[in-house]
């Protein structure tokens, strides 16, 4: 801060309003600082609505046991079986990342089972 005081000629009050703290907060960190106190302080922010490691494994383990299903069908399914809850977009992601599943988002099922590859027509449509 005393820096910044000399290198813009401007007051303190003016500075921490600027940065959006009040002066308590500063006096707080300063002498936090000098006591050494804010060394052991680090916070890593964490959103409230990231999936945990451990839905993480239950929804990798699900798609596992299930290589045919896309991921919409996937999200939903967990839920409606209780596994996890997780949005059609994390469950797309978590396990296109983990699960190298053969026939994943790459092929589709046929009526009879068998697999076949995307085929676009001279209509462009998928078949």
């Amino acid at each position: 801060m005393a820096r910044a005081q000399e290198q813009s000629d401007q007051p303190l009050s003016w500075i921490l309003a600027e940065l959006g703290l009040t002066r308590s907060v500063y006096y707080d960190w300063l002498s936090r600082g000098k006591e050494g106190g804010l060394t052991d302080r680090v916070v890593l922010p964490r959103s409230p609505l990231a999936a945990l490691p451990e839905e993480i494994e239950a929804a990798v383990a699900y798609a596992k046991a299930r290589p045919r299903d896309g991921y919409r069908r996937l999200a939903w399914m967990m839920v409606d079986e209780d596994v996890v809850y997780l949005s059609p977009s994390t469950a797309e992601s978590w396990t296109d990342m983990t699960c190298s599943i053969g026939g994943r988002n790459q092929s589709r099922a046929r009526a009879g089972g068998s697999l076949r590859p995307l085929t676009r027509t001279r209509y462009g449509i998928l078949t």
